[in-house]
């Protein structure tokens, strides 16, 4: 992915990577491009509903990929999980793995002296207790509904600080305007 033969432009399309997936979302603000063989592009597109998981950085981080862009490719520091047929929620997997992340679970498989990282064995090791699909469904659902308020109250959190660090500059000219 880095080497000057991955840039020529002949066969140039947009790829994500461990900068590209958030939890539950992408920032695709910077999708970078380099080419893809026939053969790397039949193995690394994208579908809608494929599971993206970083594999360094924040081991575990994952969204479930929807076609914002296409044909969009992956690079080899993701790992992306397709399910075999509709009895697993890609974003129910997502949130176990968000489950893990936040107890520590992959902590683990991180070395003191490299990058953290989640390589595909451990992934696939990773025990997953699979309820029925409408009730992973249900709980899909319901954590969307609550990360959704989590996130309006991150919001109005960012802005009474915003309105809070805003007081001292706005006293100073009260104070030297000499209506203080």
């Amino acid at each position: 992915m880095l080497s000057p033969a991955s840039k020529t432009g002949t066969r140039s399309q947009p790829y994500l990577r461990n900068a590209n997936v958030l939890w539950n979302q992408f920032d695709l603000s910077s999708v970078l491009e380099m080419d893809f063989s026939e053969d790397q592009a039949d193995k690394l597109a994208l579908r809608p509903g494929d599971l993206l998981v970083c594999e360094g950085g924040e081991p575990g981080r994952s969204a479930v990929w929807n076609g914002e862009i296409s044909p969009c490719y992956y690079q080899k520091a993701l790992h992306r999980l397709r399910a075999r047929d509709s009895r697993t929620s890609p974003h129910f997997l997502m949130f176990r793995l968000w489950f893990g992340s936040v107890t520590g679970e992959f902590l683990d498989s991180h070395s003191k002296t490299t990058i953290a990282h989640l390589p595909a064995i451990r992934l696939g090791r990773l025990a997953v207790g699979v309820p029925r699909v409408s009730e992973q469904l249900r709980i899909v659902r319901s954590l969307n509904e609550r990360m959704a308020g989590v996130e309006r109250l991150r919001k109005s959190a960012e802005d009474q600080l915003a309105a809070i660090n805003a007081l001292p500059a706005a006293l100073l000219r009260r104070a030297f305007s000499g209506a203080l």
